[in-house]
């Protein structure tokens, strides 16, 4: 059975909501009607970086696996070096100090020779392990002449790993899965377990002075959970309510959005995101009203003073912001309320279901800000009591 953590398909545009960013040098990255990303180096040291926001664990006795439709170089030349994986790079971790070490497992296209490594920094990358294809332990290459990886070409590539250690490096070729290489125990070339509370990862680097333009071509890119039946339901966690929150009552007197309060991830959680949650309200002085769940807005006079909601939980809140750029909203939840006396509202819970865009960090490592706004829908002035739960 699986369970899809993530699936991107870029048909639209970049997915800026899910991905972060690095362009180096004079680099790019755009999207492309063809339903893929074009990431472009041009020259020596130019680099360009693509990270999901979203870091996933691996858990017991399931596989995290995660697969990668690309064109590794489409320039199909030496100097460059491209890599996809589960991974992530101590170097680019800026925004935090205890935001440290690299780790995971990647495929490496380099002088157009494919490789899998395996990164187990603790506070920095450390030296990254890296396994020749002439030297993968199917013996595939030598056995198949029709599996000779060429950069330019597209190919889809897996990569699997569980809680024990078991890591393996796949490829697609016709539609069948084929094993390159894998390793039954990979604390056998650590000595430890890497990290694998993990985001998916893909970079182009230029690395000499060559003429060429390297290009890597990312399309489908998704991440899942595989095992035997479904352990996976809303009574196995642990839910929790923003309880400061809970009992402020808040003015809804303006008929454009206004913040009521907003939410981050404390430091201490950077890398551990929240995809299950939703918001609570109970209407005290009726009137129609809506709120809607906006994603790293920007403020307007008063910046947000982050408070400490207490050991026990994730987050951290503000209730100080009074404005955000209306012009510039990444709206992600709209809910209208019609609050009359001849009126109920039967709110369902959205704790089922990957429902709103996770709250997660980006690259360097600052956690993505979610403010609830508010604004009445009539004359009537209204107030209102919420909170926030997840789990």
């Amino acid at each position: 059975m699986r369970h899809i953590i993530a699936e991107y398909n870029f048909l639209e545009s970049k997915m800026e909501n899910d991905w972060d960013e690095l362009l180096v040098g004079s680099s790019s990255s755009s999207w492309n009607s063809g339903f893929y990303i074009d990431m472009q180096v041009n020259n020596q040291n130019d680099k360009v970086i693509r990270q999901t926001k979203l870091y996933s664990p691996v858990k017991t006795n399931q596989y995290k696996k995660s697969l990668f439709t690309v064109a590794l170089n489409t320039s199909d030349t030496t100097g460059f070096i491209s890599r996809i994986g589960n991974f992530d790079d101590h170097n680019n971790k800026t925004a935090l100090v205890n935001d440290v070490g690299g780790s995971g497992l990647f495929f490496e296209y380099k002088n157009n020779e494919l490789y899998v490594g395996i990164r187990h920094g603790t506070i920095d990358n450390d030296v990254d392990i890296l396994i020749n294809q002439a030297d993968f332990n199917t013996g595939i290459f030598q056995k198949d002449s029709d599996l000779i990886i060429n950069g330019s070409k597209i190919h889809t590539f897996e990569i699997s790993i569980n809680n024990r250690g078991e890591a393996t490096w796949s490829i697609y070729n016709d539609g069948d899965k084929i094993i390159l290489h894998s390793i039954r125990d990979i604390s056998i070339l650590l000595n430890k377990l890497p990290t694998y509370n993990l985001p998916v990862r893909l970079e182009i680097e230029k690395v000499d002075t060559n003429a060429f333009i390297g290009n890597m071509k990312q399309y489908n890119t998704n991440t899942y959970y595989e095992y035997d039946y479904n352990i996976d339901t809303i009574e196995r966690y642990n839910i929790k309510h923003l309880s400061p929150i809970s009992g402020i009552k808040f003015n809804i007197d303006s008929n454009f959005y206004k913040p009521l309060f907003s939410l981050k991830l404390k430091d201490i959680n950077i890398r551990n995101h929240i995809s299950l949650y939703e918001i609570l309200y109970l209407v005290d002085q009726i009137g129609p009203f809506s709120y809607a769940i906006i994603i790293n807005p920007t403020f307007n006079e008063k910046s947000p003073v982050w408070v400490n909601s207490g050991s026990s939980y994730m987050l951290e809140y503000d209730i100080s912001a009074n404005s955000i750029d209306l012009n510039n909203m990444n709206v992600i939840h709209e809910q209208y309320i019609n609050s009359t006396n001849s009126y109920i509202y039967d709110q369902k819970t959205a704790l089922n279901s990957n429902e709103y865009l996770p709250i997660a960090s980006n690259i360097i490592g600052e956690s993505d800000i979610i403010t609830i706004v508010a604004r009445k829908m009539g004359p009537k002035f209204v107030t209102s009591y919420f909170n926030f739960r997840w789990v």
